[in-house]
């Protein structure tokens, strides 16, 4: 759903972005509200809504929010693991832990293993997925 939607609900938690006329979304402007990315979009371009809107801009809903399942990310040995499979987003809130090793997902798109930091390399972050152990040492000594 977007702005142009009647219903649409400025103030709703979720994924929003502002997108350019041409539809191209303006990544910068990311925020857990429409109210947000348009406050962003706004002062970015410092400009009003209406003649923003006029020429085409657009705040896009992406995902509705998400609440953090932090009972099931562990943090131990340098790295977090989970056994829930869902990118985190530091932009709505999802801090990824601090100088442990997480899998990393890049404004690219690529999916690489390393520690989150704030430079904008990368959009989101997951836990590792758990390894189990028990099996390995068994397929070991078959």
């Amino acid at each position: 759903m977007n702005s142009k939607d009647e219903n649409f609900d400025w103030f709703k938690t979720g994924v929003y972005v502002a997108h350019y006329p041409d539809g191209d979304p303006m990544l910068e402007t990311m925020q857990t509200s429409a109210h947000g990315a348009r406050a962003s979009l706004l002062g970015r371009l410092q400009e009003r809504w209406e003649p923003l809107r006029e020429q085409g801009y657009v705040i896009q809903e992406y995902v509705p929010a998400i609440p953090v399942l932090t009972d099931v990310i562990k943090v131990g040995d340098q790295v977090a693991v989970g056994a829930v499979a869902r990118w985190q987003y530091p932009h709505i809130g999802e801090r990824a832990p601090d100088g442990v090793v997480v899998q990393l997902l890049t404004r690219g798109g690529v999916a690489v293993r390393g520690v989150w930091n704030d430079l904008g390399d990368y959009i989101a972050w997951a836990p590792m997925l758990k390894r189990d152990k028990e099996i390995e040492r068994r397929m070991d000594h078959e």
